[in-house]
């Protein structure tokens, strides 16, 4: 299960990578806010501990703020 958490939490991080590669701000906001959502969803699963969920929320929120998002 663990894989499958990170696989998906990756997936969305290099999409969002790759969005603002190619100079597509809009749509690495919303990959993030995806990404913020899913960190919370699995949080509240049991997937993530309340302290990883922690530090992927404020990663994620600092680099939207970053952007601009």
């Amino acid at each position: 299960m663990k894989a499958t958490v990170e696989a998906s939490q990756l997936n969305k991080v290099t999409g969002a990578e790759e969005a603002v590669a190619a100079g597509k701000t809009d749509v690495a906001c919303s990959m993030l806010a995806d990404f913020l959502g899913q960190v919370a969803d699995y949080r509240a699963a049991g997937k993530l501990t309340a302290a990883q969920a922690t530090e992927l929320t404020t990663e994620g929120t600092w680099i939207r703020a970053v952007l601009g998002c």
